[in-house]
């Protein structure tokens, strides 16, 4: 966004003119900005190469998806719906990784039919997930004991947070793995958004 003669542009066009064009109210996203956050993310994890996925449910706009897919970006999906818009629109299964909450035996089975990975967030969801799929590959999502955020309603780690399963748990989960033939591919934490400084987030990591 920029300011010219005291007018509002995006992209180089003036709001007043998409206003008049497509009426109000009007949501507009500038295409070549999200493709520079996609370079800039590439830019500054080059050393990893990690696969990067978008959280879809901060937009599922199609449009944007499609940006995102042609940046070669994943997707973490919330739910069965964002899953099948996901590969609707060109993604892979395998750029797809499904992390649910509270998540059905049904919601598993769709993933799992649609060949989407699943990032489990329980003892009692993987003990679900072992029995729907024994000898599978599954991702945990751990609950380190921390948590951060901009406000206490979006802080998602630590001992007030129903999400992921308790770092100190490792025992059970390690037990429902090799009850159920499991493979654990990957593990998942989440302590917030609106996070500003490093710190909490590196200290969750080495947990």
């Amino acid at each position: 966004m920029d300011v010219r003669d005291n007018r509002l542009h995006l992209g180089g066009v003036a709001a007043e003119a998409l206003a008049e064009r497509f009426g109000t109210p009007l949501y507009v996203y500038e295409e070549a900005v999200i493709r520079r956050q996609c370079a800039l993310l590439r830019e500054g994890f080059a050393e990893a190469a990690p696969e990067i996925h978008y959280a879809m449910k901060a937009n599922p706009n199609p449009a944007i998806l499609r940006v995102l897919r042609e940046e070669a970006m994943g997707i973490d999906a919330v739910s069965p719906m964002e899953v099948r818009l996901c590969l609707e629109l060109g993604f892979r299964p395998d750029q797809v990784i499904f992390t649910g909450n509270n998540t059905s035996d049904a919601e598993l089975k769709e993933c799992l039919a649609r060949g989407v990975p699943i990032n489990v967030g329980s003892l009692s969801e993987l003990a679900r997930y072992g029995r729907l799929n024994p000898g599978g590959r599954v991702a945990c999502r751990i609950n380190p004991d921390i948590g951060d955020g901009h406000h206490p309603h979006v802080i998602t780690g630590g001992p007030d947070s129903k999400f992921g399963i308790y770092h100190t748990d490792l025992p059970r989960l390690q037990a429902l793995l090799a009850e159920h033939k499991l493979t654990l591919v990957g593990v998942h934490s989440h302590i917030g958004t609106g996070i500003l400084q490093t710190q909490q987030m590196l200290s969750a990591m080495e947990i």
